[in-house]
């Protein structure tokens, strides 16, 4: 769907589905922290703007990986919606090759 609508016909769905992903975060003990989100199929970032600021601060993200395959959907939406204090690197990725992190 992504590819065949670039113009972001569907992105309510994966706001949607971004969206949820996001909130249950919140369900996660409050203990519970995770400094670095890795989103693998980035696409436009739906995960980046979801996340909001307290969800953000909450769970101590300070920075977000987003890996896509395809570089103009990466591109799309760069730099919007980025929550306060977060950090966000973009990263075209290749299937097949490991993943830049550790």
């Amino acid at each position: 769907i992504t590819l065949a609508y670039p113009d972001g016909q569907y992105d309510y769905l994966k706001d949607e589905v971004a969206r949820r992903l996001t909130d249950r975060l919140n369900d996660v003990s409050p203990a519970k922290k995770f400094p670095n989100c890795l989103d693998l199929g980035a696409l436009s970032g739906h995960v980046r703007k979801a996340l909001t600021d307290f969800t953000a601060k909450n769970k101590g993200i300070t920075k977000i990986h987003q890996l896509e395959m395809s570089e103009k959907l990466l591109q799309r939406d760069f730099g919007k919606n980025e929550p306060d204090g977060v950090d966000t690197s973009y990263q075209v990725w290749e299937e097949g090759t490991k993943l830049p992190f550790e």
